[in-house]
């Protein structure tokens, strides 16, 4: 009688293991798949985040010479207002894009080539202003920051702490 139930106490835990095992494989497979849904949702976001970061050149209207080479204005698709465009460098822009434009407006390229720097960088921003800075800001005013830069004027100011550019003038109309 004692081995009978020790036989069927070890078939019990024999089992109840064997249900324990089931359950945990059960939940290991749950795991995989919900980690292979969330890396595919992961993909997808990724991929969609790439196409739609990046807005789309509508085309070019014009061109002036910068400190280091010639730098265009760019239009962009979906924005209306003239002070949404931007001014970019040639190496920013499509090789093809740029060649398209010297052909069709080589007057223009010529001017912006020949002539005097129109097109300077905010000092400590890397951003293209569209006015000629002071050359002595000592006598000057602030120069003003680009209409698409309220960010980098701030950023010029904080800089610029020892000097007498503050944020009022920097942002000042």
């Amino acid at each position: 009688m004692f081995e009978e139930a020790l036989a069927k106490q070890s078939k019990a835990d024999e089992a109840k293991r064997a249900e324990q095992k089931k359950n945990k494989e059960e939940r290991l497979r749950q795991r995989k798949a919900q980690a292979l849904l969330l890396a595919k949702a992961a993909a997808e976001a990724d991929q969609a985040q790439e196409g739609g970061d990046e807005d789309e050149i509508e085309n070019i209207v014009d061109v002036k010479k910068g400190p280091l080479g010639l730098v265009y204005e760019i239009k962009w698709k979906g924005y209306e207002r003239p002070e949404d465009n931007t001014w970019e460098p040639e190496g920013n822009l499509h090789p093809d894009l740029v060649s398209d434009f010297k052909r069709d407006y080589p007057e223009l390229v010529k001017q912006a080539e020949e002539g005097e720097v129109e097109i300077e960088v905010v000092p400590g921003t890397g951003i293209l202003a569209d006015t000629p800075l002071p050359s002595s800001s000592a006598d000057a005013p602030a120069a003003e920051p680009p209409a698409a830069a309220p960010a980098a004027a701030e950023a010029l100011a904080a800089e610029d702490k020892d000097k007498d550019a503050t944020l009022d003038d920097l942002t000042a109309v």
